[in-house]
């Protein structure tokens, strides 16, 4: 069994392997914006190839099938999604929440697709398999998995400012899956249009403003506490 540090190289190395103006980095482009305009089972190879001026067989050369393509994209997601949540405990710790938090409301902002993906990978028993087939099945990432290290990280910065009394003792964990939770909420709640593009900057701060504000009340100690 491959180290969780070497498949998080190994996606990163995937990541940076694409030539951003080669015709497979089109492909992806393309499908990222499919996936957000008609969600991910209406994904069809010859759209694909239409929407890159190509002829489907083109499309073989780069992926195998349209599960290939899919999994690219699923890759590059978790490839950063691994590397946020990196708060810094020489920073008050409220203002280092608001940076960390902003940077992942613009991860999920800036790319609808991989929304979607999210969501659907949830709503699917067991997860989707090509997604399966990278990271695992979901419920085993946050304690022994590819997002264990974005919990480690959240849980040493919770426990060193807990220490100090600046915030509560909350689990990382569960702290984790409201912010995943509460993201994702916002960004595909039913009084919205579907996300088919990156949000414009005016509702990016909106959002990071309620995930700030979210959280903090929720770590925050009362008098109570």
């Amino acid at each position: 069994m491959e180290s969780i540090e070497t498949i998080h190289a190994e996606l990163r190395k995937d990541l940076a392997s694409i030539n951003r103006r080669g015709t497979k980095y089109r492909l992806v482009q393309e499908a990222e914006r499919l996936i957000a305009l008609r969600g991910i089972n209406n994904l069809q190879i010859k759209d694909l190839a239409e929407a890159v001026d190509i002829r489907p067989p083109s499309v073989y050369k780069h992926f195998r099938n349209r599960e290939a393509v899919i999994d690219q994209i699923a890759r590059e997601f978790f490839a950063v999604l691994m590397d946020q949540l990196r708060l810094d405990t020489a920073r008050p710790w409220d203002k280092e929440l608001q940076y960390s938090l902003n940077k992942l409301c613009e991860m999920f902002a800036d790319r609808p697709a991989w929304v979607r993906i999210f969501l659907y990978d949830f709503s699917v028993p067991g997860g989707l398999e090509f997604i399966t087939a990278i990271i695992g099945p979901w419920q085993n990432q946050l304690q022994t998995g590819l997002l264990s290290g974005l919990r480690l990280r959240l849980q040493n910065w919770l426990t060193f400012w807990g220490e100090r009394g600046e915030v509560k003792n909350i689990d990382a964990d569960w702290l984790l899956n409201v912010i995943l939770g509460t993201l994702a909420l916002n960004l595909t709640w039913s009084d919205r249009p579907i996300q088919v593009a990156p949000l414009p900057r005016t509702e990016l701060k909106r959002l990071q403003l309620l995930m700030h504000t979210t959280v903090k009340s929720i770590i925050t100690p009362t008098a109570g506490d």
